[in-house]
């Protein structure tokens, strides 16, 4: 029995492309190995205005949330972080952006990050 895969849209800052482009394909090249069931689709944008959500799926943003975000119902939502949250700046960013969107969910490359968040 095979389920519908899990469509996940990635959007990126255009300025921000070089820094993530090779991150974010390695992603896709992980889920199209070992998660047949997830399809990753990429979205480099240069301006918040351009962004338009998909009419389903899940969706991570890199960095960065839309300021007038605002997730639908029972949507997947993460926030991809890869800064080093023991900086206070940092921390501050990620927390804003949270407390302003709590269904947002955190994805991070360190557990050390998560931990400082859960302590915020």
């Amino acid at each position: 029995m095979s389920s519908d895969p899990l469509f996940v849209t990635v959007f990126c800052q255009q300025i921000r492309k070089k820094y993530f482009e090779d991150y974010l394909e390695n992603l896709r090249w992980t889920f199209e190995r070992w998660y047949s069931e997830i399809r990753l689709d990429f979205c480099y944008f240069g301006s918040f205005q351009d962004v338009s959500l998909p009419p389903a799926g899940a969706v991570v943003f890199v960095q960065t949330l839309p300021p007038e975000f605002e997730a639908a119902d029972q949507r997947l939502c993460f926030l991809l972080n890869t800064e080093q949250l023991t900086r206070s700046d940092q921390l501050q960013g990620v927390s804003e952006q949270l407390d302003r969107h709590p269904q947002v969910h955190v994805l991070d490359y360190s557990t050390a990050n998560i931990d400082v968040l859960q302590q915020r």
